[in-house]
């Protein structure tokens, strides 16, 4: 997903404005040549909370720390698409509580 939105002008610009010029131009040529090994890692972390919660919820902290108003949690699916994105969002949740 990091290679499919650098390949992509207008957000191509932003990773450029945040210093992500290079990796977004190495991740766009690896999209273009069906070759996601080759999206640089720095861009994905850049771009993406990974891992579980804890990891979620740290870099969310970074983020405000930083100076954002707002963080939004845009799940991306890996694998089996309904129960990645709901691990995703419930992994970002503050309380997170599923009724059966």
């Amino acid at each position: 997903m990091a290679a499919m939105y650098a390949s992509i002008p207008h957000y191509r610009r932003q990773m450029e404005s945040m210093g992500l010029g290079e990796e977004a131009r190495l991740a766009a040529k690896a999209l273009e040549a069906a070759r996601p090994q080759g999206v640089p890692e720095g861009l994905v972390r850049g771009l993406a909370v990974l891992g579980g919660r804890n990891e979620a919820m740290a870099r969310f902290e970074e983020f405000f720390r930083a100076g954002a108003d707002l963080v939004l949690c845009y799940p991306v699916s890996a694998l089996e698409p309904f129960s990645s994105v709901l691990r995703t969002v419930l992994a970002a949740a503050p309380n997170p509580a599923v009724e059966r």
